[in-house]
């Protein structure tokens, strides 16, 4: 699994990016890839996150945020 950073995060419209730690482009989250149990992201939150390819570029699958 790959981690990162918020960068920011929509609540109302369900997406935002997140910075991954290994640096690159943001990475696309969509609230419909949120892990069970993690309600929420918000700007600032580490994430432990899988990548998923694809034409639009990359994007974060079973997103969960990290304590601490």
């Amino acid at each position: 699994m790959a981690t990162g950073i918020v960068r920011f995060y929509n609540t109302s419209k369900g997406f935002g990016l997140i910075t991954p730690d290994t640096g690159g482009p943001a990475i696309f989250a969509n609230s419909g890839d949120l892990k069970v149990g993690t309600k929420k992201l918000t700007a600032r939150d580490r994430v432990e996150f899988d990548v998923r390819e694809a034409t639009g570029g990359a994007s974060a699958a079973n997103i969960r945020v990290l304590a601490g």
